[in-house]
C-alpha cells in the first residue's frame, strides 16, 4: 500500500513538473513573456559588452603596463650591476699601473718561488715555506691589498704574477689560492696590454659566495711585466639593489650566462638560491633565450606570474656576462585591480537585472490585459458567434485596435450574407457553362481532322515543286560549267595571242642581236689584222733587246772574273706564265705576260744600275784601301815592303773593276733603251687587244691572266749575274710568248670568218620565222572572235536558266508559307482544344469550389445573419 502510494505520488509530481514547464514555455511565447525577455536582452547587452570590453581591454592595458614597469625595474637592476663591475674593473686597471704594482711584477721572486714550471708551485709546500719565509713580500702585499681595499671593499681576494707566470703577491696564503687558474693566467698573457677581462659567477667556497673574477695585464710602455687578478663578492654588489625603489615587486631573480639561477632578492633580502628552487626560473629562461628586453606572463613554481626580463649587456669598457634579470610578481597580486572592478560591475549588473524585471512585468501586465480581451473575441467569431463586441480600454492604441475588431465583425456579418447569395449563382452558372463548353471541344476537334487533310495535300504538292526545281538546278549548273570551259578556253587563246606577240618580239630582237653581233665579228677581225702588225714590231724590238742582254751577260762574267770574289752563276728563275685556255682569253694572257715581262725586266735593269752604283761605290773605297796601305808602308819603312805590294795589287784590280762597270752601264743603257721601247710597242697592242677583248665579251668569252715573279737578292756582284741571267731568261720566254701570239691572232682570224658566216645563216632563219610568226597571229585572232561568240550565247542560255530557277524558288517559298500558315492553324487548333478542356476543368472546379462555400456559410447561423443585401456590400463587389 505504501509503495503504491509513493508511485502515485511520484507519478503526480512528474505530471505537475511537466505542467510548469508547459506554462513556463507558453509563457515565453506569449506577448508579455517576449516583451519581458527583450527588455532584459537590451538592459543586460550594453552592461555584458562594457563589463567585457572593460575586462578584457583593462585587463590588457594592465598587463603591459605592469610588464613594461617590470621591464624597466629588470633593465635598472641589470645596469646597476653591470656599472658596479664596470667600477670594480676600473679600480682593479687603475691598481694595475701603481709603480709599485709594476716594480713588484717586473722585480719578481724566482729566488724564492722555485717550481718544475710556470704556475707548477701553486699552492705547494715549498711555495708555503717561502713564502713564511719572506717579511718584506708580506709587507709589500700588506700595502698593496690595503690601497685596493681602501678603493673597493667587496675584493675578497688578489693575485699577482710575474711575466713567467710566477706568483709573485697575494692576499691569501698559498693554500688557499686558486688551484684551478691556470687558464685565466695565459688568455691575459695572450691578450696583449690592452686587454682586461671580467670571468663569470662561480661559487667562492672560502668567503660562501657566487665571485666574479677580474683580471688585468701589468705592462709599462705597451711592455708586460705580469697579472693582476682579482674576485669581486657578488653578494655585496647586489646590495645596491636595496636602493632602487622596488616596493611594486615582490622578487628580483639573477640568472647566469648558463641558464642557472644564482641569486634572488625577496622581500629586499639577498638570499642563494639552490637546484630545486631554480627549476622553474630555468624554464622560463629557456623561453626567452635569443630576447635582450621584455615581459611574459608564465607559470612560477606553479604560481601564474608577470614576468619582466633584461639582460646585462655591460657598461664602459666591460661587455657584459650575459646575465639575464627576472622581476617576478604573482599574477594575482598583479591583476588585484582589475578583479575588484570586475567584482563591482557584476553587482552593478545583477542590480539592474533585478530593476528591469519589476519595470517588465508591469509594463508587460498594462499591455497584454487589451490583448488578451481581443483574443477572446477573435475566439468567439472564429467559432461563428458574429454579435461579440470589444468594450474600449481608454488607451488610444488600443482603442484603435478595439475599434478595428468590433468593424471587422460587422463587415463580416455582411460579407458571410453575401457569399451565401453568390455561391447559390456561381453553381448554377457554372453548370450552363460547362455544357458550352463541351459543343465548342467537339467542333475544334472537327476543324483539327481537316487542318491535317489540307496539310497533307500541300506537302505533296511542295515535294513535286522540289523535284522540278532540282532538274532547274542541274540544268544551270551544267551551262554554268559549259560557260566556265569557254571562258577558260577563251583565257587560253588570249595568252597564246600574247605569246606569239612575244615570239615575234623575241624574234625581232634575234635578229637585232645577229646584225650586232655580225658587226662585232668584223670589229675583231680587224682588231685581229692590227694585232698582227703590233706583233710582228714586237718580235723585232724582242729580238734587238736579246743581242743586248747577251752583251750584258759577257760582261758579268767578265766582272766576275775580274774581282775573284763572285759566286756560282746566276740560277734561272721559274717560268710562272699560264697557258691561255681559249679564244680571246689567250690573246689577252699572253698580251699581260708580254707586259709584264717588259716591265719587270726594266725594273731588273733598273736594279742593276743601283748594283752599278754599288761597285763604284766599292771601287772608290778599293782605290781609298789602297791609299791607305801605300802610307803605311811608307811609314813602316822596310817592313811595309808586304803592305805596298797588296796596295800595288789593289789599285791595279780597283782600275780593272771601274773599266768592267764602265762598260757594264753602257750595255745596260742600252738594254734599257730597247726596253723601253718594247714596253712602248706592247703598250700600244695592250690597247687594241683591250679593244678585241672588250667586242669578244660582248659574245660571252671572258679573259683572265695572273702573271707573278719571285725576285731573288744576292750579294754584289752575285745580284748582278743572277739578274743578267734572268732577263735572257724573260727574253726568250717573251719571244716565245710573241710567237704563240701570233699563232692565236691567225686562228682567231679564221674563226671570225667562220663566225660571220653562221650569222648569215641565223639571219635568214630569223627572217623566215618573223613571217610563220605573222600567219599564226592572225589564226588565233580569228579563233578567238569565234570563241567569244559562242561564250556570249552560252550566257543568254544560263540567264534564262536561272531566271526560271529563280520564279520556280518564288513558287516553292509560297508554297511553303501555305503549309506553314496550315501548320499554325493546326496548332492553334490545338492550343484552342486545350483551351476549352482548361475551361471545362475550371467550370467543374468552380461548381465544386460553389458547393464547398455554400456548406462553409452555412457554419453561420442563419439567425445571426440580417436576410435581404446589406448595405455598403454588393455581390458584384465580393466577386471583384
Amino acid at each position: 500500500m505504501a509503495s503504491g502510494e509513493k508511485t502515485s505520488f511520484g507519478t503526480a509530481a512528474r505530471k505537475d513538473g511537466k505542467g510548469h514547464g508547459r506554462r513556463l514555455h507558453l509563457q515565453l511565447r506569449s506577448i508579455r513573456g517576449r516583451l519581458l525577455f527583450l527588455l532584459l536582452v537590451l538592459a543586460l547587452t550594453p552592461m555584458v559588452l562594457t563589463g567585457f570590453l572593460s575586462g578584457y581591454y583593462g585587463k590588457r592595458l594592465l598587463q603591459e603596463s605592469i610588464g613594461s614597469n617590470f621591464q624597466k625595474v629588470a633593465r635598472a637592476v641589470v645596469s646597476s650591476v653591470d656599472q658596479a663591475i664596470e667600477q670594480r674593473r676600473q679600480a682593479v686597471a687603475d691598481m694595475a699601473v701603481f709603480p709599485s704594482v709594476q716594480d713588484l711584477a717586473a722585480r719578481g721572486r724566482p729566488e724564492l718561488l722555485r717550481g718544475s714550471d710556470p704556475m707548477a708551485g701553486l699552492g705547494a709546500a715549498s711555495r708555503e715555506t717561502a713564502w713564511s719565509e719572506d717579511p718584506a713580500s708580506r709587507e709589500e702585499l700588506s700595502r698593496m691589498f690595503r690601497g685596493l681595499a681602501e678603493r673597493s671593499p667587496d675584493l675578497t681576494s688578489v693575485i699577482l704574477t710575474d711575466a713567467d707566470g710566477w706568483v709573485v703577491a697575494a692576499s691569501s696564503p698559498p693554500e688557499a689560492l686558486d688551484r684551478a687558474g691556470e687558464s685565466w693566467w695565459f688568455r691575459a698573457r695572450s691578450g696583449g696590454c690592452r686587454r682586461s677581462y671580467v670571468d663569470d659567477l662561480e661559487f667562492d667556497a672560502a668567503i660562501g659566495d657566487q665571485v666574479a673574477a677580474v683580471t688585468v695585464p701589468v705592462c709599462r710602455d705597451d711592455e708586460m711585466f705580469g697579472v693582476l687578478r682579482t674576485k669581486i663578492s657578488l653578494g655585496r654588489i647586489l646590495h645596491i639593489i636595496s636602493a632602487l625603489d622596488l616596493e611594486d615587486v615582490s622578487q628580483v631573480w639573477i640568472i647566469n650566462s648558463n641558464g642557472a639561477m644564482v641569486a634572488a632578492v625577496e622581500e629586499m633580502k639577498l638570499t642563494r638560491v639552490n637546484r630545486e628552487s631554480a627549476q622553474p626560473a630555468a624554464d622560463v629562461v629557456r623561453s626567452i633565450v635569443g630576447s635582450r628586453n621584455g615581459y611574459l606572463e608564465s607559470t612560477m613554481a606553479g604560481v601564474p606570474s608577470v614576468i619582466g626580463f633584461a639582460s646585462s649587456t655591460g657598461a664602459g669598457q666591460f661587455r657584459g656576462l650575459g646575465w639575464i634579470v627576472l622581476v617576478v610578481e604573482p599574477a594575482s597580486s598583479a591583476y588585484s585591480a582589475i578583479s575588484r572592478f570586475q567584482l563591482l560591475l557584476g553587482l552593478i549588473s545583477a542590480v539592474m537585472v533585478l530593476l528591469v524585471i519589476l519595470v517588465g512585468l508591469r509594463s508587460a501586465d498594462a499591455l497584454t490585459a487589451p490583448i488578451r480581451r481581443s483574443t477572446a473575441m477573435a475566439q468567439a467569431v472564429a467559432r461563428g458567434n458574429l454579435n461579440s463586441t470589444l468594450a474600449y480600454s481608454g488607451q488610444e492604441e488600443l482603442d484603435r485596435l478595439a475599434d478595428g475588431l468590433n468593424g471587422m465583425t460587422a463587415n463580416l456579418r455582411r460579407m458571410v450574407g453575401s457569399i451565401r447569395r453568390a455561391s447559390r449563382d456561381v453553381n448554377t452558372t457554372s453548370r450552363s457553362l460547362a455544357d458550352s463548353t463541351t459543343r465548342v471541344l467537339s467542333g475544334s476537334r472537327d476543324q483539327i481532322s481537316r487542318v491535317d487533310e489540307t496539310t497533307r495535300l500541300m506537302q505533296q504538292t511542295e515535294v513535286a515543286r522540289e523535284q522540278v526545281s532540282g532538274s532547274l538546278a542541274a540544268m544551270v549548273t551544267a551551262t554554268d560549267e559549259c560557260s566556265d570551259s569557254i571562258h577558260e578556253m577563251d583565257t587560253n587563246i588570249s595568252e597564246i595571242v600574247n605569246s606569239t606577240e612575244s615570239l615575234a618580239g623575241l624574234t625581232d630582237t634575234t635578229l637585232a642581236s645577229v646584225e650586232q653581233m655580225v658587226v662585232s665579228i668584223k670589229q675583231v677581225d680587224r682588231s685581229a689584222e692590227n694585232l698582227k702588225v703590233l706583233t710582228a714590231t714586237t718580235t723585232a724590238a724582242v729580238a734587238g733587246m736579246e743581242g743586248s742582254i747577251q752583251r750584258v751577260d759577257s760582261a758579268a762574267l767578265r766582272t766576275s772574273e775580274a774581282t775573284e770574289r763572285a759566286a756560282e752563276l746566276a740560277q734561272a728563275g721559274e717560268d710562272a706564265v699560264e697557258r691561255t685556255i681559249s679564244g680571246i682569253g689567250e690573246i689577252e694572257t699572253a698580251a699581260g705576260r708580254t707586259a709584264d715581262a717588259i716591265r719587270h725586266l726594266t725594273g731588273q735593269v733598273g736594279k742593276i744600275g743601283g748594283i752599278l752604283s754599288i761597285i763604284k761605290d766599292v771601287t772608290e773605297q778599293t782605290n781609298l784601301l789602297a791609299l791607305n796601305a801605300s802610307i803605311l808602308a811608307a811609314q813602316a819603312g822596310e817592313h811595309g815592303g808586304g803592305f805596298a805590294v797588296v796596295a800595288a795589287e789593289i789599285k791595279e784590280l780597283a782600275e780593272r773593276t771601274a773599266c768592267s762597270t764602265k762598260e757594264i752601264a753602257a750595255l745596260i743603257g742600252t738594254v734599257q733603251a730597247g726596253a723601253q721601247q718594247a714596253g712602248a710597242a706592247m703598250g700600244e697592242g695592250m690597247r687594241h687587244v683591250n679593244d678585241g677583248v672588250a667586242r669578244s665579251r660582248e659574245a660571252g668569252e671572258a679573259l683572265r691572266q695572273i702573271l707573278d715573279s719571285t725576285n731573288q737578292s744576292a750579294r754584289m756582284t752575285q745580284e748582278i749575274v743572277d739578274a743578267v741571267t734572268e732577263h735572257a731568261a724573260q727574253s726568250r720566254t717573251t719571244t716565245t710568248v710573241i710567237k704563240r701570239l701570233n699563232e692565236t691572232v691567225t686562228r682567231i682570224a679564221a674563226v671570225t670568218q667562220e663566225q660571220a658566216s653562221g650569222c648569215a645563216a641565223i639571219l635568214n632563219a630569223s627572217e623566215q620565222m618573223r613571217e610563220q610568226t605573222t600567219l599564226v597571229r592572225r589564226a588565233i585572232q580569228e579563233q578567238k572572235q569565234g570563241s567569244r561568240r559562242i561564250s556570249e550565247s552560252v550566257g543568254r542560255v544560263t540567264h534564262m536558266a536561272r531566271e526560271i530557277d529563280r520564279a520556280g524558288e518564288e513558287q516553292r517559298q509560297l508554297s511553303r508559307g501555305v503549309v506553314d500558315a496550315m501548320e499554325q492553324i493546326g496548332s492553334l487548333s490545338q492550343e484552342h482544344v486545350s483551351s476549352l478542356v482548361e475551361i471545362h476543368d475550371g467550370v467543374r472546379a468552380l461548381t465544386e469550389g460553389a458547393e464547398e462555400l455554400r456548406k462553409q456559410v452555412s457554419l453561420f447561423d442563419d439567425d445571426q445573419v440580417p436576410a435581404g443585401k446589406s448595405p455598403g456590400v454588393d455581390t458584384a463587389e465580393l466577386l471583384e
